[in-house]
């Protein structure tokens, strides 16, 4: 019997995988990084971190390998994005998969959502690079060449992208030449989004792994996990679930968290001040929590945490980690 692997452990592997292909020693540049070496041991508590975010990251620039994460994603047993293109997967073409996981852009495991335009006789399928995705650009590359390889699963030869859009910066020729044959398409490179432009008919062509019976069941699942965030609690709680979500891969805007949440930024502002608080503030708590559990939990380096969630105010993320501490320390 196969034994089934979980997704983080899959890329764990893809990067134990990518790294050896390299000629890099994993262990050494982990703790190079800062990262304690048995946290490579446990996939489910190091990749659903920003932690793996800044290894990757040193790995790609102490290596000179900017290509790093196509690396990892030829290495992958199974790409996958989170639940979003596990619906994908199983839509009857692109047009109902687009339609269908655009609802539920928070559950993707990526640095950010992916969104669709339609015009011009072309499809886009983007996600947007803030600040966060540009300073880390393996981890944003990594899931743009997830959805790479998701799509050649699904459209098989019918997959043929006119040109795809890369935030990372313009790379050396060794490392062009490796994003070139894996993107096999024209490039541009430095985009202010991640983005594939295909023909507008590739929304009718069928997806190889279509399930009907399957789908209706992930979009049950996925649409009860959106309940509880969106209607089982008030708006301070749905606030602290999406921003917890989001952290785990990426960051998280006030444009973001409304774009979740089904509504606009001006409203859920207005409907934090009527309980006395504001996104910065509740961000900046999660942020503080997330950073507890990384000091205390997962043995990281202070340097490592504010790299990781609050590299350009590194005084205001020790001050937070700092008044958390006193407060355990008074319970």
């Amino acid at each position: 019997m196969t034994k089934l692997v979980s997704q983080d452990q899959d890329l764990l592997n893809a990067v134990k995988l990518a790294t050896d292909e390299l000629g890099i020693n994993l262990g050494e540049a982990a703790m190079k990084a800062g990262l304690p070496p048995d946290l490579l041991g446990n996939a489910e508590l190091f990749i659903p971190s920003q932690l793996f975010n800044c290894v990757l990251e040193a790995i790609a620039q102490d290596f000179r390998s900017p290509d790093l994460a196509v690396v990892i994603a030829r290495h992958l047993a199974s790409p996958s994005l989170g639940l979003p293109t596990r619906i994908m997967g199983l839509s009857r073409n692109l047009a109902d998969a687009l339609d269908i996981s655009t609802q539920y852009g928070a559950f993707y495991r990526d640095t950010g959502h992916w969104q669709h335009q339609i015009g011009q006789q072309q499809l886009v399928l983007f996600k947007r690079n803030n600040n966060y995705q540009k300073h880390f650009q393996q981890r944003n590359l990594l899931g743009t060449a997830q959805m790479h390889c998701l799509l050649g699963q699904w459209l098989g030869c019918e997959y043929a992208p006119n040109k795809i859009s890369l935030g990372i910066s313009n790379p050396h020729p060794k490392a062009e030449e490796a994003l070139q044959d894996f993107f096999a398409c024209e490039l541009e490179y430095e985009a202010e989004r991640d983005a594939f432009y295909l023909p507008e008919d590739s929304l009718q062509q069928a997806i190889s792994t279509s399930n009907g019976e399957l789908l209706q069941g992930v979009i049950a699942h996925v649409h009860g996990l959106q309940e509880e965030i969106t209607k089982g609690s008030d708006v301070v709680a749905q606030t602290r679930l999406v921003i917890n979500q989001r952290l785990s891969f990426a960051s998280c805007t006030l444009d973001d968290l409304a774009f979740y949440l089904k509504t606009t930024p001006e409203v859920l502002t207005r409907a934090l001040a009527q309980h006395k608080l504001s996104f910065e503030e509740i961000l900046e708590q999660q942020i503080a929590e997330k950073a507890h559990y990384y000091l205390t939990d997962l043995h990281a380096p202070i340097e490592l945490i504010v790299e990781a969630l609050m590299s350009n105010n590194p005084q205001r993320l020790n001050e937070l980690l700092m008044a958390s501490l006193d407060e355990q320390r008074q319970w």
